[in-house]
């Protein structure tokens, strides 16, 4: 199966000359979640910003659909490519409908009220009830319905989420991860999720990547990862398990 994404031997210095990521290769097959695992400052956001041109790497190539991000047309390539943030970057003075209806506006298409309605009800809002609200009308989890239909708007063939439920409490975020799977499911994206929840990465991604140091010290098949006798997925996981009773 073709490469959505693929990183070739993809590097980046600060100007201090810390290696933020070293050497990384990573390719992603299409229709396929791969989760990002790390510690904070692993490199994970970093190499996620990377597809989307939003940070570009010292060294090596970066390619979407086989071809480099360079070559491409940065706004295009990121009208192209959802994108899912923890806080939603909804915008405050526009209500949910205009929200979600912006991205085909920017790529010169008529918002459609009736498409605007289906992804909204893709995502678990009730479109009649939520379409016009503004996002300051809504709970955390709402919000970050709104984001995930915004995001689909397009209908890119591929989604960069990163963190994107980080900040809600754990049953919003388990009815949001359960809404997540059963839409990918059907949708057949692309995702790269980037998530410090070794919990969401197992439920969620056919493939995780564990990053330390901006390098890949792991990249394994999901129901391998547990399994794993990797020093540092072992450290991983029994860091996330801690309260785990023994």
């Amino acid at each position: 199966m073709p490469s959505a994404i693929e990183f070739r031997d993809v590097s980046l210095s600060a100007a201090d000359g810390r290696r933020l990521l070293d050497g990384i290769h990573l390719a992603m097959e299409e229709g396929t979640t791969t989760a990002i695992l790390g510690r904070s400052g692993s490199g994970k956001t970093t190499l996620l910003r990377m597809v989307n041109r939003m940070v570009r790497p010292t060294s090596g190539s970066i390619l979407v659909h086989g071809e480099e991000v360079t070559d491409q047309d940065a706004v295009q390539l990121r009208r192209g490519i959802g994108y899912v943030i923890q806080e939603t970057g909804l915008f405050p003075h526009y209500t949910i409908e205009r929200n979600v209806g912006l991205v085909p506006e920017l790529n010169g298409k008529r918002a459609n009220k009736e498409r605007i309605y289906e992804l909204l009800q893709q995502v678990g809002l009730e479109a009649a009830k939520f379409a016009g609200r503004w996002p300051h009308q809504l709970s955390g989890g709402q919000r970050q319905r709104a984001g995930l239909a915004r995001a689909l708007a397009a209908d890119p063939s591929i989604l960069l989420m990163d963190e994107p439920f980080g900040a809600l409490d754990p049953l919003t975020r388990a009815e949001m991860q359960e809404m997540l799977r059963a839409l990918l499911q059907r949708l057949k994206k692309t995702v790269l999720l980037v998530t410090h929840d070794l919990d969401e990465a197992l439920y969620l991604a056919s493939r995780i990547v564990l990053m330390e140091d901006g390098r890949i010290v792991a990249d394994l098949a999901a129901r391998d990862f547990m399994h794993s006798e990797l020093l540092e997925v072992r450290q991983y996981a029994q860091a996330f398990h801690r309260g785990v009773a023994r």
